[in-house]
């Protein structure tokens, strides 16, 4: 359910090698979107602000016979394909010639070379990605206001019915039945719902913050207020 989106990579060099990576304490969700590319979703700094942030592992990883090393720029879709990413631990594992050409799969875990800046966005020692535009940053933690705060933290907002259409599987009475409703809960505000129809208002409940983005991407790409 992923919307096309067109990845831009900022090429903002550092001058030394990481010495201590935290992407795997302040981030979380990591998928790759495109072929060498990493996606996460990362606190900030300050750790009040979750953002969608993406890096090109060529500027972060070498094929060095037939596995994968960091390296700054190392140009890695230059010799290697079929990269995937997992998560929990985030580790990304692709398809490398040794030397003598025979591929073979190897994998490296991403802390051990992923840092993450003030902004919340991924970087190595080749650069500093990207976050991704039209992404809502959500606030999380103790800087929720009081009035968004529901049980088990759910979290309300709301958006144009029109906006995530696409990804309705169904409309009943006065809520939509959305893909996983151990998740989201999806009301109108007492008034039925009509699919397609532009003026209406509805909120959407989260179980946790991460998932609205990560598992609805089209949510975080509709206009939002908040309740």
């Amino acid at each position: 359910m992923r919307v096309a989106l067109v990845f831009g990579f900022l090429a903002a060099a550092t001058s030394s090698v990481l010495a201590a990576p935290d992407a795997a304490s302040r981030c979380t969700q990591f998928q790759s979107p495109a072929n060498f590319v990493v996606q996460a979703l990362c606190e900030t700094k300050a750790g009040n602000t979750l953002v969608t942030t993406t890096l090109n592992m060529n500027k972060c990883l070498e094929n060095k016979d037939g596995k994968l090393k960091k390296k700054k720029n190392g140009n890695l879709g230059g010799e290697c394909g079929a990269c995937t990413v997992s998560d929990s631990p985030g580790r990304m594992e692709c398809a490398c010639p040794n030397k003598i050409g025979k591929n073979q799969v190897s994998s490296i875990l991403l802390n051990t070379f992923l840092d993450v800046d003030n902004q919340g966005r991924l970087k190595c020692s080749g650069g500093t990605g990207d976050i991704l535009p039209g992404y809502w940053d959500f606030p999380s933690g103790d800087d929720i206001p009081a009035d968004l705060l529901l049980p088990f933290n759910d979290f309300i907002a709301k958006y144009d019915l029109q906006a995530i259409a696409p990804i309705l599987t169904g409309v009943s009475g006065q809520s939509i039945t959305m893909p996983d409703p151990t998740l989201f809960v999806i009301e109108n505000f007492g008034t039925p719902v009509v699919e397609g129809s532009s003026s209406r208002r509805y909120s959407t409940r989260c179980r946790s913050t991460i998932a609205c983005c990560t598992q609805l991407p089209a949510i975080c790409l509709a206009p939002t207020t908040y309740e």
